[in-house]
């Protein structure tokens, strides 16, 4: 594992986040476990609960969750060069292939052994944003915060198998968060 105390560059913030977005197939929620498998395990740049809220603050902000993370992380290991840098390493891989899929699309777009390949990756994407969710919640479940936990877990189901509008799950999850927090608080003054 590589020190803390070494900052990485943003040579080496920009390579580390074109790797892993151009090797990943299924979007942002199965590249944050690559994220914490490199930043967080492997070079040390930031700790387990860093990423978890960075995760949380990109999820609930405007636009894609994963740019958003990368950016948060990015923007924590070099200010905003290494957001920069980034945004741009994550990003990239994406415009590409998008830009390559436009021109080909007439080509690929009725061919059965495509659509066959993006069904069999469904199954491998969900296996992965399901260890995701288990991996997140079990800090909480350890420090006795089991409820924490299966709000994750009921927000993660809304969105995936009853494919409930996003805002809606965010705002509910506000609205328990602070009943959860009125309560406790009452119960630490009595």
């Amino acid at each position: 594992m590589q020190s803390e105390n070494k900052k990485p560059t943003c040579i080496g913030i920009f390579l580390q986040t074109l790797g892993i977005a151009t090797f990943t197939l299924g979007g942002g929620y199965v590249m944050i476990p690559l994220l914490r498998e490199r930043f967080v395990k492997k070079l040390g740049w930031i700790d387990e609960n860093e990423l978890t809220e960075m995760t949380a603050i990109g999820q609930s902000s405007p636009g894609a969750m994963i740019i958003n993370v990368s950016v948060l992380v990015g923007y924590r290991l070099h200010g905003f060069w290494g957001a920069v840098c980034a945004l741009l390493g994550t990003s990239l891989p994406a415009i590409v292939l998008l830009a390559a899929m436009c021109y080909f699309y007439d080509l690929i777009r009725g061919n059965r052994l495509v659509s066959a390949a993006f069904r069999g990756m469904n199954a491998g994407v969900a296996a992965v944003i399901a260890d995701l969710v288990v991996s997140m919640a079990a800090p909480y479940i350890k420090k006795e915060q089991v409820l924490y936990a299966l709000i994750m877990v009921g927000a993660f189901a809304a969105a995936f198998f009853l494919n409930i509008n996003v805002a809606i799950i965010i705002v509910a999850c506000g609205t328990v968060g602070v009943v959860i927090g009125a309560v406790r608080g009452r119960r630490k003054k009595v």
